[in-house]
């Protein structure tokens, strides 16, 4: 039975228990949805878009804006992430589900799909930082793409006001150029592998971009790691990478690059969140009201600014916005700790001109659980300590799970490696249709 055959969500329905279990830290796996038993008994919940229009009260949140009015009864599916690389078995997998369920029909098919947080702000740290790096096989690399200087001079812009410049184009080129040749070289013999890979160090490989190769070029390795590509399949590999190098050029913007490199490699058209995220906060009619709540619901401490939204101003910069609750007031911390006082017509000026303005990350994650959005997520993505915050009040006020779903990470999709050439290694399709099935027929 489909999830809209069993779907009955009446907001006149019995409204769920708040949990009652404390606040601590949860299991990663206990926080997520992992069949699609499981996933159509959280659909069809008596009461859940009741319990989502009390939490949305609550946090001063208007429930009959465009945004909510009726999206619980109707909820979307999406797989989202920050711009960047996502040529892994992991990610072709997370697309394969999303695609499967929304052909089952239960999820709104407009609403749902393929979305970027493109106004995210731009760091290399924690699991954002896989976006910055090509892993090609495991004997290779990982390569970073963009260099040491670049983030550390564009740190806290937004993706998309990044372009690839300069060295850092000629560093992202060589990397594909280093790789498109290795695949090539390897598709004809172990033993040309290792010419060319010697061929490329010999010529002074482009700095950083020799993260792409061999650690060292000894025949033995090279020779291992050659035959080891060859039992890949290396001509469709070569024409899966292709467009991560037709599609480079001088001063790309991030974001449109990327966008285009992984539509073509996951074969899905791929959008924005930032529309939608942007709706969420000109539905907010009472922004001290969902601050103080905020506040309450954290246990932050009574002079403790807490961070509720983000926006992002004419310099491109990602700047978090605080709540005073001393002076129930909002500000921003420019260079030096040095508070600004901002009224919140500046943030929904950011969101209402698609520039970033957004609910910060727990009340981000609340108010789009309560726009019926679900996420298909990587299984081996740490869980944060404001994932956990988000998922415990999500569950206090809803009795759920927060609708996070995934599959169960096994042999090649469970390697931190996740690397390119595992997808072309034999088997993997059949691999990859049992772990999608053990998600959907269970």
């Amino acid at each position: 039975m489909t999830a809209s055959e069993k779907h009955s969500d009446s907001a006149a329905g019995p409204a769920p228990q708040p949990a009652t279990e404390s606040l601590a830290p949860t299991a990663e796996s206990e926080l997520l949805v992992h069949t699609s038993s499981e996933l159509v008994a959280h659909l069809a919940t008596p009461g859940r878009a009741a319990a989502y229009r009390r939490m949305l009260l609550e946090f001063g949140v208007d429930p009959e804006s465009e945004e909510f009015a009726g999206l619980a009864d109707k909820p979307c599916i999406m797989f989202v992430e920050q711009p960047g690389s996502w040529l892994t078995p992991r990610d072709l997998v997370r697309v394969r589900l999303l695609e499967r369920l929304i052909d089952r029909g239960g999820f709104d098919a407009v609403r749902s799909g393929v979305r970027t947080l493109s106004h995210d702000r731009f760091t290399a740290e924690g699991d954002k930082a896989v976006l910055l790096d090509f892993k090609l096989h495991q004997g290779l690399g990982p390569a970073r793409l963009l260099g040491s200087m670049y983030l550390r001079r564009f740190k806290h812009r937004t993706y998309a006001s990044l372009h690839v410049q300069a060295k850092s184009y000629q560093r992202m080129r060589s990397i594909w150029d280093y790789s498109l040749q290795m695949l090539g070289a390897a598709d004809v013999s172990a033993e040309r592998f290792v010419e060319e890979v010697n061929s490329i160090f010999e010529s002074s490989a482009e700095r950083g971009a020799r993260d792409v190769l061999p650690a060292n070029n000894t025949p033995a390795d090279l020779l291992r790691i050659g035959a080891d590509l060859r039992r890949c399949r290396l001509e469709p590999a070569f024409k899966a990478l292709w467009p991560a190098r037709a599609r480079l050029t001088k001063d790309v913007l991030w974001d449109v690059y990327w966008n285009a490199v992984n539509s073509e490699f996951l074969e899905v058209p791929i959008g924005s969140l930032s529309a939608q995220l942007g709706r969420i906060v000109m539905a907010v009619n009472d922004p001290v009201k969902m601050a103080r709540r905020l506040h309450l619901v954290l246990d932050a401490a009574a002079d403790e600014p807490i961070s509720v939204a983000g926006l992002v101003l004419d310099d491109d910069v990602f700047r978090i916005v605080l709540f005073d609750p001393h002076r129930e007031r909002f500000f921003v911390e420019e260079s030096g700790g040095v508070r600004r006082e901002i009224g919140w017509d500046e943030v929904r000026a950011s969101a209402a001109e698609e520039r970033g303005g957004r609910p910060s990350g727990v009340l981000e994650y609340l108010f789009l659980a309560a726009a019926g959005c679900y996420f298909v997520v990587d299984p081996c993505d740490h869980v944060q300590p404001f994932h956990e915050r988000a998922c415990a009040i999500h569950q206090e006020a809803v009795g759920l799970k927060f609708p996070w779903l995934t599959f169960e990470p096994r042999g090649s999709l469970a390697e931190p490696a996740n690397c390119f050439t595992d997808i072309f290694r034999p088997g993997f399709a059949t691999f990859a249709v049992d772990v999608l099935s053990s998600f959907l027929e269970r």
